[in-house]
């Protein structure tokens, strides 16, 4: 239920016309309400996206949750780094605390030549008890190329198998 709700709502921030990419998202920025629904917080760094073609190249967010295409001198994104960002925070969801958070043992470098040069992505060795179509979900949305990752509408659509 708490991936859908984080789902929801950053589809809803997407399909906004102007839409808004938020950029900083992590399990920090997920509050869970009294009547256990998650909810996003924090939108300091959230940008507007004036016009569906045009590209963001602020660097801006938490490393351990920013996609790839943050890290270079001129970045250039789209929502899509949102998506990046929300695969973490369900890979974070289904270890329920087994792992501190994403890439805890690296740092900013090795994170960098992990992640953006290597490909690298956090094990699913241990969540092999989930179904495998909910892990094929997290591993396409972290994705390393933006365009290969679904957008949150498509996120809701694949997850409303799991919530009958």
């Amino acid at each position: 239920m708490y991936m859908h709700d984080i789902a929801l709502g950053v589809a809803y921030l997407h399909t906004r016309r102007p839409s808004v990419i938020h950029r900083d998202l992590k399990s920090m920025n997920i509050l869970i309400s009294a009547d256990n629904r998650a909810k996003i917080n924090d939108f300091g760094l959230a940008r507007i996206r004036p016009r569906a073609n045009t590209m963001i190249h602020t660097q801006c967010g938490t490393p351990n949750w920013q996609a790839p295409e943050f890290w270079t001198a001129s970045p250039c994104y789209t929502e899509k780094v949102d998506v990046y960002a929300c695969g973490l925070i369900y890979w974070e969801i289904l270890q329920w605390g087994s792992e501190p958070y994403p890439y805890h043992d690296m740092t900013e470098h090795q994170l960098y030549i992990q992640v953006r040069d290597r490909n690298y992505r956090p094990s699913l060795t241990k969540l092999k008890r989930y179904p495998k179509k909910l892990l094929e979900l997290i591993q396409d949305m972290w994705a390393q190329t933006p365009s290969q990752r679904p957008s949150m509408s498509q996120v809701v659509e694949r997850l409303m198998e799991y919530l009958c």
